[in-house]
């Protein structure tokens, strides 16, 4: 009995010894590259770069650690702006004034009768209700796009229009302007519509502005195409916090029809070079007037089953000149390996040759305690590393991370540590569980050899009698 209890707290204190969590240390790891930063800050934040998503192991970035010059591991944390949170936010209504006038003027002079001179030197236009005249025609529209200082610059415009223009293929003709007056053409025939065939719909709604910081857009038909009526219209500004974040990746392996098991469907399969967070997957086909349905798949690993990411219509028409054109699949920042593009083979697939794929991904941010003294070194690549969580910066309200985060951090060129030997996942003991199963082994013995130790007192009970 006496044995059993010596031989449980032996075991509880060894155990407890070789439970304690590993310490890392960067030669624990395959590669490694320095932060650079040109100040003293509390906190420093940076993109995650292409190089480190190659580099890991695990779909989480969990092989990841940031170090201080002494080796220390220093608390961090990464994070994703939810894709959705950007787009809502984003949005921005603008000014919309149609253009009426007779058959014999012009579209700028009805621009100008539209405007007047305000005090900061731009032509203002006026609020009231722009109305059709007696034999006036519609000509277009003049779009305000800001009214505010600073203004913001506009990544893309869209459209929404009467039911009356629905059906239609309608090609414009944009302008821009900051003051009414001098005219720059942005882009000669834009192509915008809503069709609705088969029960599928081909909408066309999106207008790129190019980065522009113009105040003033005007619309005009391309001569032979129809007036469109718009209804409203709004503008999507470039984010200057998320702009450049954005990254692209060429698929540079597609494999055809590789063990599809349904006939009735064809199959791309690629693999992605890591775990890099999906925003949109761009399918550019290489075969004029390709119309498909795409079906999108992915999955962690070969033994995963696949899992449905995302749905569309994928096109690529021309029709009397004018360009039709969507190729995107929106992602919500999935991290698998494994990526598989299915459409219908009674559709034509994308034909004989496969399309061209552009992966678009937005970069994890890395957010790091800068205590002790640098240089600090970004180290990645382990096969034994978890994922661990937390630096604490949540505690801080958001003027306060403003104060306290630096974002000048200029990561270096990738050295090794470790090497290739870092990324072995070699078994190693979990003492945490084999201590857990060793104490529920020997608390069965304990009460196995209580039990035996009462049944035999009451035995020697028995056999001695009381006189």
């Amino acid at each position: 009995m006496r044995f059993i209890y010596r031989l449980t707290l032996l075991f509880l204190l060894t155990g407890s010894a070789h439970a304690q969590e590993k310490i890392f240390e960067p030669e624990d790891f395959a590669w490694g590259m320095k932060l650079n930063t040109s100040s003293t800050s509390a906190f420093y934040q940076l993109s995650i770069p292409q190089t480190v998503y190659q580099g890991v192991t695990r779909h989480d970035l969990g092989d990841l650690r940031v170090f201080n010059g002494q080796g220390q591991m220093v608390p961090y944390e990464l994070k994703l702006t939810p894709l959705q949170q950007l787009k809502e936010s984003s949005r921005q209504t603008v000014q919309l004034f149609p253009l009426y006038g007779s058959q014999t003027t012009s579209i700028k002079a009805i621009s100008l009768n539209l405007s007047q001179r305000i005090n900061n030197g731009y032509m203002g236009i006026t609020a009231s209700e722009q109305v059709p005249k007696q034999n006036e025609i519609l000509y277009g529209y003049l779009i305000q796009l800001w009214d505010s200082t600073p203004h913001p610059r506009a990544a893309s415009l869209q459209l929404d229009w009467q039911e009356s223009s629905q059906g239609r293929v309608h090609r414009l003709k944009v302008e821009l302007s900051n003051d009414l007056e001098n005219w720059t053409v942005l882009n000669d025939d834009a192509v915008v519509t809503d069709l609705h065939f088969n029960g599928n719909r081909l909408l066309q709604n999106s207008i790129s502005l190019a980065d522009t910081s113009s105040r003033y857009l005007r619309l005009s038909p391309v001569k032979g195409s129809e007036i469109i009526q718009l209804r409203s219209a709004w503008m999507t500004p470039i984010d200057q916090n998320e702009k450049g974040k954005r990254q692209q990746l060429s698929i540079q392996e597609v494999v055809q029809n590789a063990g599809a098991k349904d006939k009735s469907t064809d199959e791309l399969l690629f693999e992605l070079p890591g775990p890099f967070p999906a925003a949109e997957l761009e399918v550019l086909p290489s075969e004029q007037n390709t119309f498909v349905k795409a079906r999108l798949y992915s999955r962690f690993d070969h033994k995963s089953p696949w899992q449905y990411r995302s749905s569309g219509m994928i096109y690529n028409l021309t029709a009397d000149g004018a360009v039709l054109r969507r190729t995107k699949l929106h992602l919500n920042q999935e991290t698998d390996r494994y990526w598989k593009l299915v459409t219908q083979s009674s559709t034509g697939g994308f034909g004989s040759s496969p399309p061209k794929l552009v992966w678009h991904w937005s970069p994890h941010q890395l957010l790091y305690s800068a205590r002790g003294d640098g240089p600090f070194v970004l180290a990645y690549g382990s096969g034994k590393a978890g994922l661990i969580t937390g630096s604490g910066l949540h505690v801080f309200a958001h003027n306060q991370q403003t104060a306290l985060v630096n974002q000048q951090v200029q990561p270096g060129e990738q050295y090794e540590l470790k090497g290739e030997e870092a990324l072995s996942k070699t078994r190693e003991v979990d003492w945490k569980q084999v201590m857990l199963w060793g104490v529920l082994i020997l608390s069965a013995l304990l009460l196995v050899a209580m039990a035996w130790s009462t049944l035999r007192q009451m035995r020697q009970g028995d056999n001695n009698p009381a006189p």
